[in-house]
């Protein structure tokens, strides 16, 4: 049976026979069906893509960096606690200089990864396991919501997913036939670029370095030993030179980072320390194809198909090897995170999301295949129909409704032409999205760039993430008003609530006493009859109801109330009667 059939041919024959390993559909139908998939999975991409959605917080801090500074200025560390590959950085900034600064050109890079992560993953495993298990792979990566999301974000994430494929097939080509220096070549030199290109990559290149150490075929090749130290080697230094030189955060962002994702690592004797584990099964295991968490039998289900998927490759000549490769990046990251080195996330495991595919695709092909032979045609059909309707409609919805989690550029855009001067109070968080939606970009006045980072960065006067004060706030931030285009810009301060990352995450979620009061007087003081406000999705709500509150209580109306996802991204405040006094102050 193709699922586990020895390591593949170039021809596509295996390595044990000349004869192509059997199918059940003909070759010419299923090479057709993933043409149609990946058809499909190319137009949800291209649909969400074109759905031209604001940039989000995080997207909008990347940005800042990307299209402020020079190609040598992304090879020191990144503001707005902003991390990324510089590689892909240059392409994300090429982009911009060659397409204009906005959201298609800033998504394009993770929307052409997106897309040939299909195509690479299609022939990859064809090549691999054969037919019937590519499609069913192509099948999973294509609808994957996951992988769909962050093919249209301008984040490095879906670019790490391809550049894991792409390993995988230079990995190949090697375990294949060792004996030829050019795929050698290929191999260390696309392991260096990956390591440019991509923070995870070091991690897939650790199961390519056990693979290679796993397989007779490149033991008993010559010169292996040295081509495969001075590989690991070349890329060990690359990673730490970056890690030092571009990656390593600042002590302040990194006393940030670490108390942000505190409660997704992995280190023994931590709080909660099973519903960890349990969530970093869940993000390998589920997270590529359910958004959140399953109920407890379809989590056990998604177990047990990766289970049977293991077994399945573990069954071939080559399996120790293949499973090297699936399995030690995985691994790789768990020990990382208990050694308190690598946070658990959705998106920062993302590029081991085609690792799960794989072994998915191998396991169902297996277990329908165990009755016999004139059964499986069947199953096999059914199967591919029920993975189409069971993935395909949610993938669709997604790329329909173009999922907006902050659809900050209207708003902006609404604020200033409104025609009046009236001051924006900025808060911390919203401080990306607006320095980006209000900047020239024709004409950038990158010293504002600069101050707003300087401002929001971990350690500034504005960082939105400060940490519980345990006083009454009062007198802070006197200094944080500007003038940009004539319009007073007041930006917000901390007020001290903390949201750290992970499910079991402790939470500090009132705002410091005084806190909003402060900021109300900030703006009272710059304006005499209205002002607005403009956050972002990452405002607490808890900080919303108590600005909106304190406004009330100072005799200020709320108007033009917007929101998205039911927390306020901008309103308006105005007075009926202008305040004398500060009338005369401005005066």
């Amino acid at each position: 049976m193709a699922a586990t059939a020895p390591l593949a041919e170039e021809n596509g024959t295996t390595a044990a026979s000349p004869e192509p390993a059997p199918a059940w559909y003909s070759p010419r139908l299923l090479r057709g069906a993933a043409f149609v998939v990946i058809g499909i999975g190319a137009l949800l991409r291209i649909s969400n893509w074109l759905g031209n959605r604001s940039l989000w917080f995080d997207e909008a801090a990347y940005a800042l960096n990307v299209v402020s500074r020079p190609f040598a200025g992304l090879l020191r560390p990144l503001d707005f606690d902003q991390t990324a590959p510089f590689l892909f950085s240059w392409a994300q900034r090429a982009m911009t200089q060659l397409f204009g600064v906005n959201e298609h050109a800033l998504r394009l890079v993770p929307l052409l990864s997106g897309i040939a992560l299909l195509v690479l993953l299609w022939r990859l495993v064809q090549r691999t396991f054969g037919l019937e298990t590519a499609l069913v792979a192509t099948i999973g990566a294509a609808f994957s919501l996951r992988l769909l999301q962050y093919s249209t974000e301008a984040k490095a994430y879906g670019a790490d997913a391809c550049i894991t494929v792409i390993l995988l097939v230079l990995a190949l080509g090697v375990l294949r036939n060792p004996e030829r220096a050019a795929r050698w070549w290929a191999l260390v030199l696309g392991g260096a670029i990956a390591v440019l290109a991509s923070l995870p990559a070091i991690m897939v290149l650790g199961g390519v370095i056990a693979a290679l150490l796993l397989s007779p075929r490149v033991r008993g090749s010559g010169a292996w030993g040295w081509r495969l130290a001075a590989a690991a080697i070349l890329w060990a230094l690359l990673f730490i030179g970056l890690y030092l030189t571009v990656y390593r955060p600042t002590p302040a962002g990194q006393a940030y980072q670490q108390a942000y994702w505190a409660p997704t690592l992995l280190v023994p004797g931590a709080p909660h320390f099973v519903p960890r584990v349990m969530r970093f099964a869940g993000i390998v295991l589920v997270s590529p194809f359910d958004r959140e968490a399953p109920p407890l039998i379809i989590a056990a289900c998604y177990a047990v198909t990766f289970a049977a998927g293991l077994v399945a490759i573990a069954r071939r000549s080559d399996g120790f090897e293949l499973l090297a490769l699936l399995l030690v990046p995985v691994m790789a990251v768990a020990m990382a995170s208990v050694i308190g080195l690598y946070p658990l996330g959705s998106r920062l495991l993302l590029f081991a999301a085609p690792l799960t595919v794989i072994v998915d695709a191998a396991a169902v092909v297996f277990l329908i295949g165990l009755p016999g032979r004139r059964l499986p045609r069947a199953l096999y059909a059914a199967l591919v129909l029920g993975l189409l309707v069971w993935l395909l409609p949610r993938t669709r919805d997604y790329a329909r409704t173009r999922e907006r989690p902050e659809d900050t550029r209207p708003h902006i855009a609404r604020i200033i032409a409104s025609g009046s001067r009236d001051p924006v109070y900025v808060h911390s968080t919203g401080v990306p999205a607006w320095t980006f939606y209000t900047t020239d970009w024709k004409h950038p006045d990158l010293a504002r760039v600069r101050r707003m980072a300087k401002l929001v960065n971990a350690g500034g006067p504005a960082f939105y993430y400060v940490p519980h004060r345990g006083h009454a706030v009062h007198g802070e931030g006197d200094s944080l008003t500007f003038v940009y285009n004539g319009r007073r810009e007041i930006i917000g301060i901390g007020s001290g609530i903390f949201q750290a990352s992970g499910d079991v995450a402790a939470t500090h979620d009132s705002p410091d006493s005084g806190w909003a009061e402060n900021e109300i007087r900030r703006t009272l003081a710059q304006s005499d009859t209205a002002a607005w406000v403009e956050m972002s999705s990452w405002t607490s709500s808890n900080e919303v109801a108590a600005l909106v509150a304190a406004f009330r209580r100072s005799g200020w109306v709320i108007s033009d109330f917007d929101s998205t996802g039911g927390r306020a991204l901008a309103f308006r405040i105005r007075v009926a009667t202008p305040r004398a006094s500060t009338v005369a102050r401005r005066r």
